[in-house]
């Protein structure tokens, strides 16, 4: 069941990728958070829908001018990321500011419970040097009050900043950005509260494009993260066909891909140790062999996670009907070493 008009704005028009749009959920205020890039005028523009439980329904601002615009007023942006901090209750927008040649900017905000709307904080920059498109993360960057790793992709390597959001105003302290990784491409992460580190995912582009994880801990200046070596989780090309969660009932961080091509079945694994370079346990498949066929895995972390559950939802085609559309549950299983998944 679902809402009977699923349109958002009918004054908007969506960019072509699929990065040109981002949601989070405000657990403060209980409001989905959508950013999205406007193709009419290049515009970023955000808005706070609330849901409607007797219609499963979510209602958006009517029209883009009750959108807020992190950005500014007629400021051109692309690749709009954004995260919910629940340590500050701020809400963190990840942006590429093609006004100022192509720079990652981050601006905080938060919700307006008197106008419905995001008041936004001003814009500050992250980096001197552009960013790419389809190269954006965000997640929990340490156990701090307002603690968010940012992530982008420069001319070839990932770059980022560990950031410390205010507990009292929409602005945060930026740590100088830094290279985590060199010939990188299609990044995901997801914080692992219990160990306090990240595990991050990325295609190796000069091996191959291998998938890679690595661990990011935060340094004990608070200034950056100190990394770990590299272990491959897929030997194939298959960026992009990957996902990295948190299950707070495990206490596990677990990996979501496409083995290859040929072999589409999701797999998973958990990572099973707690510090140094990544290791995984054996490797599973999901229930009634759902392929992802040539469709993106990514950014979920916090989109389609059901917390009340701890359990992940994905829609995948299934290539035995014609490419219908399932949803597939994958649950963590408390005190065991891998996971169940469910129709």
């Amino acid at each position: 069941s679902g809402s009977t008009d699923l349109g958002i704005a009918s004054d908007m028009k969506m960019f072509g990728s699929y990065e040109g749009f981002s949601v989070c959920y405000d657990t403060n205020n209980n409001k989905y958070i959508y950013a999205v890039n406007d193709r009419n005028n290049d515009n970023i523009y955000v808005g706070a829908g609330t849901y409607d439980t007797s219609d499963d329904s979510i209602t958006w601002p009517s029209g883009k001018s009750n959108w807020s615009q992190p950005n500014g007023t007629d400021n051109d942006g692309r690749i709009p990321t954004v995260y919910f901090d629940d340590t500050t209750n701020r809400i963190v927008c990840l942006l590429r500011d093609t006004t100022n040649s192509n720079y990652p900017y981050v601006v905080i905000g938060t919700y307006n419970s008197s106008s419905g709307n995001i008041d936004w904080g001003t814009k500050q920059q992250l980096d001197n040097a552009a960013i790419q498109d389809l190269n954006t993360v965000i997640c929990k960057g340490g156990s701090g009050t307002g603690e968010v790793f940012i992530g982008y992709r420069t001319s070839a390597d990932l770059k980022g900043n560990l950031i410390t959001v205010s507990n009292s105003s929409n602005t945060c302290t930026i740590q100088t950005s830094v290279t985590i990784q060199t010939y990188a491409n299609y990044f995901r992460a997801d914080y692992n509260a219990q160990d306090q580190n990240i595990i991050f995912a990325y295609a190796d582009t000069n091996d191959s494009s291998k998938g890679k994880l690595i661990r990011l801990t935060k340094n004990s200046g608070g200034t950056g993260f100190d990394k770990s070596s590299a272990y491959t989780f897929c030997v194939n090309d298959q960026p992009s066909k990957w996902d990295v969660h948190y299950f707070s009932t495990s206490k596990k961080i677990y990996v979501f891909y496409r083995l290859s091509s040929s072999s589409t079945e999701i797999k998973a694994f958990m990572v099973n140790n707690t510090s140094g370079t990544p290791a995984q346990s054996t490797t599973v498949g999901g229930s009634g062999g759902l392929n992802y066929g040539n469709v993106w895995i990514g950014h979920t972390a916090s989109t389609n996670q059901n917390l009340l559950t701890d359990k992940i939802f994905q829609a995948v085609p299934h290539s035995g009907r014609s490419n219908r559309v399932n949803i597939e549950g994958w649950s963590a299983l408390q005190a065991s070493n891998n996971i169940g998944t469910s129709t």
